[in-house]
């Protein structure tokens, strides 16, 4: 998996670089909080593919030295909405295999697992939010930075999906 060099708290962009200075402790921006811990149970909303179906997934990227915000909104349709201060907001459609991928990785309960913390604490770094909603009225929500830490494998694949499909 890359190493992943762009904020998504609010929308994808490529900022400054990172200043990174050796600590004791773990920064407590390196997390990964699932705001609900229920699981999917029969009968729950699914698609035809036995995955939740999700209303909205929301990638937010902010931080930096410049202090931006991006954020992309994805309907369950492939529908995607880029909104970037002092920018025109621009969409799009996720389709086929992308969208595939993306209910995928939404689904996915590792999404919501803790990576490793890093060693390094950054004075210049995106922190990249990820909110999904699915139709059973059901909230996940997750988050990590891009300051020396491997995000869980399915957050990674999430951020690089999105950020090669959109112009975060």
């Amino acid at each position: 998996m890359r190493r992943i060099m762009i904020t998504l708290v609010a929308a994808l962009a490529v900022g400054g670089a990172a200043a990174c200075q050796p600590k004791a402790e773990p920064a407590s921006s390196e997390k990964t909080t699932n705001v609900d811990d229920s699981k999917t149970e029969p009968g729950d909303e699914t698609m035809s593919d036995g995955l939740p179906e999700f209303t909205t997934v929301t990638i937010t990227k902010s931080g930096g030295i410049a202090g931006i915000t991006e954020t992309v909104t994805i309907d369950a349709d492939g529908a995607w909405s880029y909104v970037k201060a002092r920018m025109a907001p621009q969409d799009g459609t996720l389709e086929g295999e992308r969208l595939s991928q993306l209910r995928s990785l939404v689904a996915d309960p590792e999404l919501t697992t803790k990576g490793e913390p890093s060693t390094d604490q950054c004075a210049d770094m995106f922190v990249y939010a990820v909110t999904a909603e699915t139709a059973d009225g059901k909230t996940v929500e997750t988050a990590t930075d891009d300051c020396g830490i491997a995000p869980n494998e399915t957050m990674g694949h999430l951020l690089d999906l999105v950020i090669e499909a959109t112009p975060m």
